[in-house]
């Protein structure tokens, strides 16, 4: 749903599968999983498309 999102706002996820997943365990394990730290993320791997919907 957020690719989707980002997509229509003129955005694209840029990240390497096995990163994020181990991003996300990562948070779920240490019990810090909270929308600051994905935002933190977000903002680093969402990228300006130059497609034009």
């Amino acid at each position: 749903m957020t690719a989707a999102f980002l997509k229509v706002n003129g955005y694209l996820l840029e990240f390497d599968d096995l990163e994020a997943f181990s991003f996300l365990i990562g948070l779920y394990e240490s019990g810090t999983m909270q929308f600051v730290e994905l935002e933190k993320w977000l903002r680093v791997h969402a990228k300006r498309s130059n497609l034009r919907n």
